[in-house]
């Protein structure tokens, strides 16, 4: 099957990889000019504050914290 997946950002090519896995054929199609060349701002709270706790990467990611929040 073929699946045509809109927007190379982060979820683009995390969805083509996962599909490709599970024998799809998945073509990825992008407005913007080029791929972004800098990171990506992720915000976790919530489960995904206590995912960083279990996985023991909780206080390096609140120190590159970009909210105008801060969490402790």
């Amino acid at each position: 099957m073929r699946v045509l997946i809109s927007g190379a950002g982060i979820a683009g090519p995390t969805l083509d990889f996962w599909l490709s896995r599970y024998g799809l054929e998945p073509t990825i199609v992008e407005r913007a000019p080029r791929l972004r060349t800098g990171g990506y701002i992720i915000d976790f709270w919530g489960w995904g504050s206590t995912l960083l706790i279990a996985w023991g990467c909780y206080r390096k990611s609140a120190a590159r914290d970009t909210s105008p929040r801060k969490y402790e």
